[in-house]
């Protein structure tokens, strides 16, 4: 029997391509969700006080920063390591792949901000300062915290089903055998 036919196949997928549209997914909400908790962080988790200025660069470019990141993900083979022996070196891979992205946000939600502001009666140059650095620590986090998670999910099942195994013990071996 051919091993490709052994493998674990679920909707026609293999189980790693499915974990890794799950991470696509997952990355998609995650890169955009972590600027704009740093953004309600910010202004006191008040979304009224956000000002639109604000505000709308991060929405008109928060789609074209989401495929970018995924981009960067996608070179830093952040989809194709099985994460169940996640380790120091995916760890160094997502660093490097936010340190990247958090630079190339820098540049795009400026250039937006400055396109959006230009002519106007607001002359901002930058988002704030903490929008940036916050933006990219949720982001690290928001991407490590579910890749480590699923390594630790599967340690607890593991050690699980290791205590679920019940010990038997045999009486009267002996008697079975015919021992005289």
């Amino acid at each position: 029997m051919d091993k490709k036919n052994n493998k674990k196949r679920i909707f026609g997928f293999e189980h790693w391509q499915l974990v890794s549209l799950y991470l696509v997914s997952y990355d998609l909400i995650a890169v955009t969700l972590a600027y704009f908790m740093a953004l309600l962080l910010r202004f006191d988790f008040a979304f009224s006080r956000i000002p639109v200025i604000y505000l709308q660069p991060w929405a008109l470019f928060a789609p074209f920063y989401a495929v970018i990141c995924i981009l960067v993900f996608w070179r830093a083979r952040l989809y194709r390591s099985i994460w169940r022996f996640a380790s120091f070196t995916e760890l160094l891979r997502i660093t490097q792949a936010t340190i990247v992205t958090t630079v190339i946000h820098i540049v795009g939600v400026t250039i937006v901000l400055n396109i959006l502001t230009r002519g106007t009666e607001y002359t901002l140059n930058r988002m704030p300062f903490s929008y940036y650095i916050l933006g990219g620590l949720f982001q690290f986090i928001l991407i490590v915290a579910v890749r480590f998670s699923y390594r630790f999910i599967l340690l607890l099942r593991a050690s699980r089903d290791r205590n679920s195994e019940s010990n038997i013990m045999l009486i009267g071996l002996n008697s079975i055998i015919g021992t005289t």
